[in-house]
């Protein structure tokens, strides 16, 4: 996919034709994940489904959005998160870019950086295909307030 694509012209929420060959482990009530929030001074209550994504040499995630989906033409919401944060862990390995095509941004994972994002279809993002090594990251997906007050 090509990053400068008008976004009118994407299909947010493609059907995968084969299935995904990435796996997930969820992390959620780890004690190292509550002690980064704690440390961050984010509400736990805030966060939902944060978890180790691992993508083996050859695989990818194909266009989609976190929150949205297309359905008959119109975008329909299915998860109430607002923001994604995407921690990597690794970059021992070629390719494997995280791309926003709307706002024409690829992100190439450096150990220790994070980005975060909005959910929704405005959005949509891929990973690209994980090439001469695998690939990590921590995914955390947040609700509107994630700060404590």
């Amino acid at each position: 996919t090509d990053p400068k694509t008008n976004s009118s012209d994407m299909t947010y929420f493609s059907n995968i034709d084969k299935p995904l060959n990435i796996k997930k482990l969820d992390v959620s009530n780890h004690p190292v994940v509550k002690g980064i929030l704690k440390k961050l001074n984010i509400d736990d209550k805030t966060v939902d489904n944060v978890k180790i994504v691992y993508y083996p040499e050859g695989s990818e995630n194909p266009l989609h959005s976190d929150s949205y989906a297309i359905k008959d033409g119109k975008a329909v919401k299915f998860r109430d998160w607002k923001l994604t944060a995407v921690l990597f862990l690794n970059d021992n390995f070629d390719c494997g870019e995280l791309v926003y095509p709307n706002q024409g941004l690829i992100v190439k994972p450096k150990t220790g950086s994070m980005i975060i994002a909005p959910t929704d279809f405005n959005y949509a993002h891929y990973v690209a295909p994980t090439m001469n090594g695998e690939r990590f990251s921590l995914v955390f997906r947040f609700y509107e307030n994630i700060y404590t007050s």
